[in-house]
């Protein structure tokens, strides 16, 4: 590599390092939960550094864990990122603005392809990124709520949200998402629950950050995406309050739809691609019994596909699902001590796992029991929908725990914030029978 592109690359390293500092600045001098988010910060950005550097030199500590060049095992879809954000640097500034479906996860990618082309194409830029996301995660729950102590500190503590923002992977990244589409949708809502009618241009504005973050999710995590999208449409007639709310919200329930067919592209199966479609020759062969078979086909891909950490059922005869959620939700210990499954290899994780999976379950617990404490709101209907949906779907179809124990973050995350959005009892609710003439 020229030297003067190793300078500039160090250059902007310094300032990208100097600008999340002073990011990190504007979210302190905010008692308890800035102490949190200090700490989840320094976590990221040392324990970051200490893999990356033990992997890098091959250091005497857990050489069966390490890939070289500071990437390790648990992250093995790292390696690939870096490869390919390699590649299309090569290839270019138009090959990355058009980048496709080719690539998997293909808009992560992009943004991952643009921080290397800046940083450089090394494991360690993921410190970076992934404080970065870490940080506006935080912001972003802040700007939710006054009493966010318990989201920060399931998002800053979690040993799953900590171990994937060590390497270049997308999880922190699609955290970030979850958190900002919910504080949009937030935003929408409290928008319209005053008797005074929202300014169009913050309307417009909250509206644009939710097809910014369809687009981004979409070309992520299509599934998720699709799920948030559709269950929008709930949360949009809920949050009627006047026949302009109505409209606005159908509106833009609308464009989410092109916005997630567009950014998923052909990452998007056939058949639900087909009833995203507005053209009518198109979406006329859809059937909706082809989207329960994708799931099955998902699944069968699962089944077929041989792997360390297989769950297998103590029972033949049990239900799939039952399955799933005893591997998502029961330590690995006690439930092969139940004789409920079987889950073998592990690679010296399993004690990572184990704690996170009591994390996990503490977490919803006790998200759960603030949420029923509360008065629900239309985004906490959604946010529970989008948990039990995500959560169902994924005890189905995969059966790998691995990758079980990554996916399971969203439901985690999820969870994390839900208490966010439900009311004090004691607040008083607006008037909904009540309509002032200019929102009529």
């Amino acid at each position: 590599m020229p030297l003067i592109i190793v300078l500039l690359q160090f250059i902007l390293t310094a300032a990208a390092c100097f600008g999340l500092w002073r990011f990190w600045g504007t979210l302190r001098g905010r008692g308890r939960s800035s102490l949190i988010i200090a700490a989840g910060f320094l976590i990221r950005a040392l324990g970051g550094q200490a893999i990356f550097w033990i992997s890098w030199f091959h250091l005497p500590l857990a050489r069966s864990l390490q890939l070289g060049r500071g990437l390790w095992v648990f992250a093995i879809d790292g390696q690939w990122y870096l490869k390919f954000a390699g590649q299309l640097i090569e290839l270019g500034p138009k090959a990355i603005a058009a980048m496709t479906t080719f690539y998997p996860s293909h808009l992560f990618l992009q943004l991952l392809t643009i921080f290397t082309a800046a940083f450089g194409v090394v494991a360690s830029t993921a410190i970076l990124f992934n404080c970065l996301a870490y940080l506006a995660t935080c912001a972003l729950i802040l700007r939710i709520s006054k009493r966010s102590d318990f989201a920060l500190a399931a998002i800053a503590f979690g040993p799953s949200t900590i171990l994937w923002a060590l390497q270049p992977l997308k999880d922190t990244f699609f955290d970030l998402l979850i958190v900002a589409m919910a504080a949009a949708l937030f935003r929408w809502q409290e928008q319209w629950r005053g008797d005074v009618a929202p300014k169009w241009t913050s309307l417009l504005a909250t509206a644009a950050a939710m097809i910014v973050v369809m687009y981004e999710m979409a070309g992520t995590r299509w599934y998720f995406a699709t799920f948030v999208c559709f269950l929008s449409a709930i949360f949009f007639v809920m949050t009627r309050r006047s026949r302009n709310a109505l409209i606005a919200g159908a509106i833009l329930f609308l464009v989410m739809t092109q916005v997630l067919r567009i950014g998923g592209e052909e990452d998007i199966p056939p058949s639900v691609r087909r009833f995203l479609d507005p053209r009518s020759s198109v979406a006329e062969p859809y059937k909706p019994a082809e989207v329960t078979r994708f799931a099955a086909v998902s699944r069968h891909g699962f089944e077929a596909t041989p792997g360390a950490t297989t769950i297998v059922p103590a029972r033949p005869s049990e239900p799939p699902v039952a399955v799933g959620l005893t591997a998502m939700f029961v330590p690995r210990t006690l439930a092969q001590a139940l004789g409920l499954i079987h889950i073998g290899g592990g690679r010296g994780f399993w004690f990572v796992a184990e704690i996170d999976t009591l994390v996990f379950d503490a977490v919803i617990f006790l998200a759960i029991f603030w949420c029923l404490r509360g008065r629900q709101t239309p985004l906490s209907v959604l946010l529970a929908l989008l948990f039990a949906i995500t959560a169902g779907a994924m005890a189905y179809t995969v059966t790998n725990f691995g990758t079980l124990f990554r996916l399971r973050q969203m439901v985690y995350v999820i969870a994390a914030i839900a208490p966010l959005t439900v009311r004090r009892r004691r607040e008083p609710a607006p008037d909904e029978s009540r309509e002032t003439p200019a929102r009529a």
